[in-house]
């Protein structure tokens, strides 16, 4: 009996590493599809749990991120389903062959959201304390630009200009250091 509950707790720790490891390209993808960061928090706490009750089934032939891609692939159809009426309507052969298509590149190159989390990191060091402050009002705190605005005592206009010029250096800077990592 102890050699059995051993290998159930061995299994349940195995599982919980590889969710861990994967969750951020399991959340890229559900992003992804849904285009809602507050959808997809939902789609993936949903996904966590049914890949939970079916580790048993995870028997290791193909990647653990394909395995939960293809759960979370369903959970955010059905969250699409039910909230159809707040969506743009996608037909599901289209989700679908998108979905097809992440998949796919996470299997290929499953280090690329981390690379890009990584580099993410790397630029916004480099910003000054106030810009970081603007990006995270914007994405973190989910600000809207008119409020945003009222807040730092600017016009909507100029704050829009500084977000989109924010956003042009952060990819730029990315794309750099991404090349610089493949090089």
């Amino acid at each position: 009996m102890s050699d059995s509950f051993d290998e159930k707790d061995e299994k349940e720790h195995r599982f919980f590493e590889l969710w861990v490891k994967h969750q951020p390209s399991i959340y890229a993808y559900i992003v992804t599809l849904l285009n809602d960061p507050h959808g997809a928090e939902d789609v993936l706490q949903e996904s966590a749990a049914v890949l939970w009750r079916k580790k048993e089934a995870y028997d290791g032939k193909c990647s653990f991120t394909t395995w939960a891609c293809g759960v979370a692939r369903l959970e955010a159809f059905r969250y699409l389903r039910d909230h159809r009426k707040r969506t743009l309507h996608l037909s599901e052969t289209l989700l679908s062959d998108i979905a097809s298509r992440l998949e796919a590149m996470l299997t290929e190159k499953p280090t690329l959201v981390e690379d890009r989390r990584a580099a993410l990191q790397q630029c916004l060091s480099q910003l000054s304390v106030s810009q970081r402050q603007i990006l995270s009002m914007r994405y973190t705190d989910d600000l809207s630009v008119r409020s945003m605005a009222t807040h730092l005592g600017t016009s909507a206009t100029a704050l829009h200009g500084k977000l989109r010029r924010l956003r042009d250096r952060l990819g730029a800077c990315i794309r750099h250091r991404l090349k610089q990592m493949t090089t």
